[in-house]
């Protein structure tokens, strides 16, 4: 779709957990229906760390997970993670936490919020998710982020 731009983009979001599941909890994820293609930004459901993944043709390519950035229960929480090829990064309440500078891109046909292919159920509420069609910079993931 003309919206969606596959090659990079941000997504930022404003979330709450209620409860850790024990699986991850998808907040915003863009697939093509299968495990395969994929740029998600989650919690993790065991310990509430953020965890943001791009999978290209099923091989993650970026995955960042931070055990510094975790969701408090029923807290309302910040986070964006921007990518383009050998550039992908997550920012949470106002700090960049990780970077992966080897990733090609996904493909993906549709956008999916509260939950994804392979991944469960947000157990929280989304306030917010904005999508820009670049890669921010660090200096704007940093302040979308902020609390």
């Amino acid at each position: 779709s003309d919206w969606y731009r596959q090659d990079e983009g941000t997504f930022v979001t404003d979330a709450s957990i209620n409860a850790l599941s024990g699986v991850s909890q998808v907040i915003v994820q863009a697939d093509d229906t299968t495990t395969n293609e994929r740029v998600i930004l989650r919690n993790n459901g065991t310990t509430a760390a953020l965890a943001t993944l791009v999978v290209d043709g099923g091989v993650v390519q970026g995955g960042i997970s931070s055990a510094g950035a975790s969701y408090l229960i029923n807290t309302f929480k910040k986070a964006a993670l921007a990518y383009k090829v050998n550039d992908v990064v997550a920012a949470f309440s106002g700090a960049i936490v990780g970077t992966d500078t080897t990733a090609t891109m996904a493909t993906p046909t549709q956008l999916v919020l509260g939950n994804g292919v392979g991944s469960g159920y947000l157990n929280g509420h989304i306030a917010s998710v904005s999508y820009y069609q670049k890669r921010l910079s660090n200096t704007e993931l940093v302040a979308l982020s902020a609390q």
